[in-house]
C-alpha cells in the first residue's frame, strides 16, 4: 500500500487548539453565531470554522509560512489583508508552533505487500489481486 508523502505523518494538534482558534476568530470579528452556522449548513455552505480548520490543517501539513497562511486566510475568508497577517502570526505563535508531525511506520503487512509487488515486477510476473475472501468459509 503506497502512501503519499504527507500520509507518512500523523499530525497531532494541541488539545486546546480548537478553543484558541475559536477565540482568535472572535478576536478578529469573523466568528459566526449558532444561527449563522445552522443557516450555512442548511444551504450547504462551508462555515468559517470549517474554513479555519482546513487552513490550519494545510498550514500544519505543509509547514506554510506566515505569508502563505495570510494569503489562504484572505482568499478563503475574504477578510482584510492586515487582519490576515495578524491572524496568521497569532496562529503560528499559539497553535502551529505546538503541532507535532509523527512519522507513521509501515506495518508488517504493508512491507510484505511492497516486497511481493517489487519481486513480481522485477521477475516479470504480473501482479495478482488475490486477496483472502473473509466472507466465505474455507472448503476443507
Amino acid at each position: 500500500m503506497n502512501r503519499d508523502p504527507i500520509e507518512n505523518f500523523e499530525i497531532i494538534y494541541p488539545e486546546e487548539s480548537t478553543t484558541i482558534i475559536s477565540s482568535l476568530m472572535e478576536k478578529y470579528g469573523f466568528k459566526e453565531t449558532v444561527e449563522d452556522i445552522e443557516e450555512k449548513m442548511d444551504r450547504g455552505e462551508i462555515t468559517n470554522g470549517e474554513k479555519m480548520a482546513r487552513i490550519v490543517a494545510e498550514a500544519a501539513e505543509n509547514d506554510l509560512s506566515e505569508e502563505n497562511i495570510a494569503s489562504l486566510l484572505e482568499k478563503n475568508l475574504g477578510i482584510q489583508k492586515e487582519i490576515c497577517k495578524k491572524l496568521a502570526e497569532d496562529l503560528k505563535k499559539e497553535v502551529l508552533i505546538f503541532v507535532k508531525k509523527i512519522p507513521i511506520k509501515e506495518t508488517e503487512v504493508e512491507k510484505e505487500e511492497k516486497l511481493k509487488t517489487e519481486t513480481e515486477i522485477s521477475s516479470g510476473i504480473p501482479p495478482t489481486s488475490q486477496k483472502k475472501d473473509i466472507y466465505r468459509e474455507p472448503i476443507e
